[in-house]
């Protein structure tokens, strides 16, 4: 089927038609339309809510959906689609997402045309669940993802399919060959970004992600054992419904790889908990990812700590990175980047990931 480029080119006839293929109708047709957009544009990509009628209800027909496009300005989408944004998070939902464990909103459609990166996912509407980072979040929540994170880990732990698909590889300047090279070239940008003092402790973690970030890339990506990650864990990407028991959905899945699952944890944990909040619970909270307990052998809670202390410096490279190069970013207090990288910072310097870097690579 052909790819809408925006919302107002999604008809009646071509959502009927595609529904009918993903199984969702059999005879009724799609005679309304309403489109709005869902908060506000994202840098990568465009989302829209679609309130739908029909000419006669059938059970399985949805009466919403969210349509996902690909970004409509040029140079982004030109900047994005080599990375393989858009064509990692169709290829997600079409081929991994049955096997995880975890929710992820089902998918009506799938689509990308290789040639310009002109994207669209229409995902089951969950726009009634509430994001992480809304105001009632509370460590229950934390608890709640990183269980779930566990599941999703265990679930692909060591699978033979990380290394099989060609578009779950990193590409561009995520992948360990470009990001340290990446970070150098636009950490003077990035500093001029921050709306808060530089610091020491900001400069010596740029100082040592500027050194160890190949290393701790290739060990987090490349040793086992691996698993497949989300790589994207912050508030933004969790939906939460609060009704009875809590539940938890994952969206965004533009940059899940195979890598080592600290990537997942040491980004979340320490990205989503104010430093004071995150010294008092990380401890038990990487015991309760509950690897060990779902059968996960030979991967020592020794060695998830060590793990999730080295994936502090991705974690830190790629903010500094996309914060630096992103040409649409100035400094601005209300920037996340002013909150989460001192957290980034704060916990290498807690966690001694300095001398730990220096006993693993020199």
């Amino acid at each position: 089927m052909s790819v809408p480029a925006d919302s107002d080119a999604i008809t009646p006839e071509w959502l009927t038609a595609a529904l009918q293929e993903a199984g969702a109708l059999d005879q009724a047709r799609v005679n309304w339309i309403q489109s709005a957009p869902v908060g506000r544009l994202g840098f990568a990509g465009q989302l829209w809510r679609l309130q739908i009628s029909y000419d006669n209800p059938e059970p399985a027909a949805p009466t919403s959906l969210v349509a996902k496009f690909s970004a409509l300005h040029p140079d982004v989408r030109a900047t994005v689609h080599p990375m393989g944004f858009y064509e990692r998070e169709i290829g997600f939902y079409r081929e991994l997402a049955a096997d995880c464990p975890v929710r992820t909103p089902r998918c009506f459609f799938g689509e990308i045309d290789m040639d310009s990166g002109a994207s669209l996912l229409l995902l089951e509407d969950l726009t009634w669940m509430h994001n992480l980072n809304s105001p009632d979040g509370s460590l229950n929540e934390v608890e709640l993802v990183i269980r779930e994170l566990g599941k999703l880990h265990a679930a692909w732990w060591g699978d033979a399919r990380l290394d099989q698909i060609p578009w779950l590889q990193m590409k561009g300047f995520l992948t360990p060959t470009q990001a340290q090279p990446m970070l150098i070239q636009n950490w003077d940008s990035f500093l001029g970004k921050l709306s808060i003092p530089v610091t020491e402790e900001l400069l010596r973690a740029g100082e040592l992600c500027a050194r160890y970030l190949y290393a701790a890339s290739v060990s987090m990506h490349t040793e086992p054992p691996r698993t497949l990650i989300h790589n994207d864990v912050q508030g933004d990407n969790l939906l939460i419904a609060a009704d009875g028991e809590p539940s938890l959905a994952f969206v965004d899945w533009q940059l899940t790889t195979g890598a080592r699952p600290a990537v997942d944890l040491a980004r979340f944990l320490v990205g989503n908990l104010d430093p004071t909040e995150r010294r008092r619970h990380e401890d038990w909270l990487l015991d309760y990812s509950g690897l060990a307990e779902r059968s996960v052998a030979g991967y020592s809670l020794e060695e998830c700590r060590d793990d999730y202390r080295l994936a502090l410096v991705l974690a830190a490279g790629r903010l500094a990175t996309a914060v630096g190069h992103h040409p649409g970013l100035a400094a601005t207090p209300d920037g996340f980047w002013n909150v989460v990288f001192p957290r980034y910072a704060a916990a290498l310097a807690d966690l001694g990931v300095a001398e730990l870097l220096q006993q693993r690579y020199g």
